[in-house]
């Protein structure tokens, strides 16, 4: 059973919010969907009773305010009451403060025999103000200058939908509504190689990190002071960090002479992510984590990336539930959830085999 409480929140404080909708989601290797849903009660409590099966699904509350969806963490037990059972939905606005960017990690892989070389990069984006903000068509909720050469962007994972990040006129645009508090946005691009690449700042950064693989590789600008080196899955990388970084700076990084690539930058880039993470709840900067605690037999400890996933399914079908879709649009709508899910499965399964 899971017994929680709908709040909306504000500057200082929360409050019930009564008769809000109320959806328990299930999202497992074999299926995904809704289970159920409620409306609050006038305290704006509300209770699901659920039964966690053996295909490690994955179980969470949403509601849906200002046609902005906000969730719960998966459900990690039996009986799921008090704080991991409530909802904080906030007010929208797309005016406001802006979203700031803190900190700014970039993994500059080795070129290989290509003429280009991939950059991944992880964004920590910052609402700080008491309301979500929403993007309006000529008004991205966030946005970000790429370097002059940047090639086949791609949004690449983090806690932002690839369908809301979109390329315009030499800036990753995030068009997906942003929450109060701090959210990860990964993207990864080519840029020709043995060149250097000049990046702008473009924002106040707590914290700048470099990561290149190529030990000829040169970084420079913006304070970045090199750091021992790192190994990620295996693969050893330069790490140049600088802090308190003005919005004015300008870096740049120059390529080797190439070297080789065992593993894919996609399984690499995922680990540096993580690396990012743990530095900046170092440097302070911490957000919502899941705290499993003791868990049920059936419901093991999800991955934060089986998390992410899951969020990201039902804030599509929430979407796409409000709108009337076309012929094409349905097909996008199910490429997509499908790939999710396939993603999830993936997810959990590897999750299995390690317990």
């Amino acid at each position: 059973m899971v017994r929680g409480s709908v709040r909306l929140a504000s500057q200082d404080t929360t409050r019930p919010l009564p008769n809000a909708t109320v959806v328990l989601h299930r999202v497992g290797r074999a299926a995904a969907g809704p289970v159920d849903s409620v409306r609050s009660d006038a305290n704006g409590m509300y209770t699901f009773r659920y039964r966690a099966t053996q295909d490690s699904a994955v179980y969470f509350v949403s509601s849906t305010y200002g046609g902005v969806a906000y969730f719960t963490s998966p459900l990690t037990g039996p009986d799921v009451h008090g704080d991991s059972a409530e909802v904080v939905v906030f007010d929208t606005t797309s005016a406001g403060p802006r979203v700031d960017t803190r900190s700014r990690h970039l993994v500059v892989f080795a070129r290989g025999t290509a003429k280009r070389q991939t950059i991944a990069e992880v964004y920590w984006l910052e609402n700080t103000s008491a309301k979500t903000h929403v993007s309006t068509p000529s008004h991205p909720a966030w946005s970000f200058q790429l370097p002059d050469d940047a090639q086949n962007v791609h949004a690449d994972g983090g806690e932002i939908a690839p369908d809301a990040v979109k390329v315009e006129r030499g800036r990753v645009a995030v068009y997906a509504p942003i929450s109060p508090g701090v959210r990860q946005l990964q993207i990864r691009y080519d840029v020709p190689a043995q060149r250097t690449t000049k990046l702008p700042a473009g924002d106040s950064l707590s914290v700048l990190e470099v990561l290149a693989e190529d030990p000829g590789a040169t970084v420079s600008g913006a304070r970045l002071a090199a750091q021992a080196p790192v190994v990620i899955q295996g693969r050893s990388f330069q790490r140049f960090l600088a802090q308190n970084v003005s919005p004015n700076a300008v870096f740049s990084v120059g390529g080797g002479g190439g070297g080789t690539r065992s593993l894919s930058a996609r399984s690499i880039y995922i680990g540096a992510g993580v690396a990012a993470l743990g530095i900046v709840l170092l440097l302070g900067f911490t957000r919502l984590t899941l705290n499993p605690g003791r868990v049920n037999v059936t419901i093991k400890e999800t991955p934060r990336r089986a998390e992410e996933i899951a969020h990201a399914i039902a804030a599509l079908d929430a979407r796409m539930e409000r709108r009337t879709l076309s012929d094409h649009e349905r097909a996008a709508y199910t490429a997509q959830r499908e790939a999710l899910t396939s993603e999830l499965t993936n997810v959990l399964a590897e999750r299995d085999d390690r317990l």
